[in-house]
């Protein structure tokens, strides 16, 4: 089915913008479940537990926003504001 890749897409694409509204909203610490939560009442839907992380991860690596593990154990987080960021409207 090709609109099986698109969808796919389609969902990753407002995941990030999610992921991405969370750290600009939420600077400072924060836990993992707290995305996960965050991100699903945007989604308005159920959402695997890992693609907020996973997609944090690789806007990360791709400069959209920074973050540090302060305890994996904890599953602690600071997020740290871009300084592009500062400028970007909601």
């Amino acid at each position: 089915m090709n609109d099986v890749p698109d969808e796919r897409e389609r969902v990753r694409g407002r995941i990030a913008d999610a992921v991405i509204a969370f750290v600009r909203e939420h600077p400072g610490q924060f836990h993992m479940s707290g995305l996960l939560a965050f991100v699903a009442s945007r989604m308005g839907r159920f959402v695997a537990p890992d693609s907020p992380s996973r997609i944090l991860r690789a806007l990360a690596a791709d400069g959209v926003v920074a973050y540090r593990v302060v305890s994996r154990r904890h599953s602690l987080y600071t997020a740290i504001v871009l300084p592009q960021q500062r400028s970007l409207a909601l």
